[in-house]
């Protein structure tokens, strides 16, 4: 999307990754640079992606003092913790992917 985000606008996966790569490619001129931020933003999506679905699913998502979400729904912490962990690893290189290809492009 290319319109001003407001609030209780929702964006996929997808897009969100699309703005933050374009982001990055622009504002970073190089991968050394990019990379933090990169993992920094993977971190926060996972996060805010699992807070969401346990509040759809009926849970309510407290942060603990490591900043990460708990369920407090008493269902199988270790599995989505291993899970969000996954998915921010494939988060940033996802980022990191389409930021390099970005930067490139605009070189």
């Amino acid at each position: 999307k290319n319109e001003t985000a407001k609030n209780g606008d929702v964006y996929s996966i997808s897009d969100v990754c699309d703005i933050v790569s374009t982001f990055l490619a622009t504002a970073f001129r190089n991968s050394e640079e990019r990379t933090p931020v990169a993992y920094g933003v993977a971190e926060k999506l996972s996060e805010s992606f699992f807070a969401r679905r346990n509040i759809e699913d009926g849970g309510a998502a407290t942060t603990s003092s490591s900043n990460k979400p708990e369920s407090t729904t008493g269902g199988s912490s270790s599995s989505s913790g291993h899970s969000q962990a996954l998915l921010r690893i494939q988060l940033e290189s996802d980022l990191l992917d389409m930021a390099s290809r970005k930067a490139d492009a605009r070189r």
